[in-house]
């Protein structure tokens, strides 16, 4: 938990300090639309659309300030600390999760996704998900758990960008 509250507290500060750049104003004009409008501008863009959609029902729910539109991005981010922390003791044991707890939750590569109206963060999500299903799997193969976890994690990520592919592939080749 001490991990979790330092990583809320390096991602919330100056969260809305800066304004919306080029990048997240795209996301943010696209999640402003309907469903299908999202679907169909997706389809002109690089990026799949289920970030963009998640991103419309949280300012469905939040609102549409810097802070609100961003925060999604923090959850994720607080998730991908929480994921890493989980898996880094499953592999390696409590010490060496905490280690990577902390780790996580200061690098500036990922604090910095953590503040952006972009799909990065979330994706973190769904990779580490995916690793974890994996883990699952090779701890009880027949255990179905890590079949669904691996597949829908996989698949979300396939429809929040497009790196996903890469790194099925290189989950695959390890």
């Amino acid at each position: 938990l001490v991990v979790i509250k330092l990583a809320v507290l390096v991602r919330v500060i100056n969260l809305s300090k800066a304004c919306i750049w080029h990048d997240e104003g795209f996301s943010v004009m696209l999640a402003s639309r309907g469903f299908l409008e999202i679907w169909t501008g997706s389809a002109r863009d690089v990026h799949p659309p289920l970030y963009y959609e998640l991103l419309h029902f949280w300012s469905e729910l939040f609102g549409n300030s810097v802070f609100a539109l961003r925060s999604l991005s923090v959850v994720a981010g607080l998730g991908v600390v929480a994921l890493g922390m989980i898996i880094t003791k499953k592999i390696a044991g409590k010490n060496t999760a905490l280690l990577a707890g902390i780790l996580l939750a200061l690098s500036p590569f990922l604090v910095r996704y953590s503040q952006e109206a972009r799909m990065y963060g979330v994706l973190g999500v769904f990779l580490l998900l995916a690793i974890l299903g994996v883990i699952y799997i090779v701890e009880n193969p027949n255990r179905w758990l890590g079949y669904v976890l691996y597949a829908l994690a996989v698949t979300a990520g396939l429809y929040t960008h497009y790196f996903t592919a890469l790194a099925v592939l290189a989950i695959w080749l390890y």
